[in-house]
């Protein structure tokens, strides 16, 4: 989100620019505080009050900054005026005293008048990661949904067992989505970071096709499904492969309602730039 509003003075171009593309050594997020993180309340998930005490923090600086450049530049043109007024009314008494004459009003040549611009450009390096969040959210979500699609076709034979061949892919989809039924936030502590985003969308979202190139390439050890093979006798009976089922369909449910989450919390930090680029508009004209 960007703007920018026009002064006419001498020349010269100023620009504030607040976040992590416009400052000297500020870099990206290296992580954005996980859903848990918030300690959000309320019958929908969120409390706004306390969202927007979030979405305010992350602001805080970049408008501290953003007011004193402000006041700066406000300062610099104050001067600039004043010492442009002097000098006129310097020339306008030199000229009286010389001749006695009226004074000559010269004007500027249009061609020499410039616009003197602010751009006010405000960036929110926690925006883009809470985006990527979201992404991989929704790839979650339809990684659990085709991994629960291929586990209902395995059972090839029809005497409701994964045995053999079809506990081998069950195994190989184990092995390359047991990513998918962990949160996005995977080592709990209370930070969404690149790295756990990047690990979510790495996940193969064609599980089946990933199955299968997986048992050509023998990279699938012959163990026991963790977990859901409870009694680890290599093979799943209808209860063990329906709470395989349904770990993916919880893990989905539970990535539709955080990317539900983050989706506020976008929404709630573009609002709050819109709000503040207004009030910054309003302070450069004044």
């Amino acid at each position: 989100m960007a703007g920018a509003w026009g002064f006419r003075v001498a020349a010269g171009i100023f620009s504030i620019c607040l976040g992590a593309a416009g400052w000297a050594g500020a870099g990206e997020a290296e992580g954005v505080p996980s859903r848990a993180k918030m300690d959000v309340e309320g019958p929908s998930g969120i409390s706004y009050g306390k969202l927007e005490r979030f979405v305010s923090g992350l602001l805080k600086d970049q408008i501290q900054r953003a007011r004193r450049e402000i006041a700066e530049f406000k300062r610099e043109r104050e001067e600039r005026k004043r010492k442009e007024a002097e000098a006129m009314r310097e020339a306008a008494r030199r000229r009286e005293a010389i001749g006695g004459a009226a004074p000559v009003e010269k004007k500027t040549p249009a061609s020499t008048e410039e616009t003197y611009r602010v751009s006010v450009n405000l960036n929110v390096p926690e925006l883009a990661l809470y985006r990527s969040g979201i992404r991989a959210l929704r790839h979650q979500s339809a990684v659990c949904a085709a991994a629960t699609a291929f586990l209902a076709e395995l059972d090839k034979d029809g005497d409701e067992k994964l045995t053999g061949e079809e506990y081998k892919r069950a195994l190989a989809l184990y092995k390359l989505a047991s990513r998918a039924l962990q949160p996005l936030d995977r080592n709990g502590d209370g930070i969404v970071s690149d790295r756990e985003i990047e690990a979510l969308l790495a996940v193969p979202r064609n599980v089946k096709e990933a199955v299968e190139k997986a048992l050509e390439a023998g990279r699938i050890e012959n163990v026991r499904i963790p977990v859901y093979d409870r009694d680890r006798d290599g093979t799943l009976d209808l209860s063990e492969a329906k709470d395989f089922a349904m770990g993916f369909a919880s893990a989905a449910i539970a990535a539709d309602s955080d990317r539900a989450f983050y989706a506020t919390v976008v929404d709630a930090i573009r609002e709050a730039e819109r709000r503040v680029m207004e009030e910054l508009r309003r302070e450069i004209e004044e």
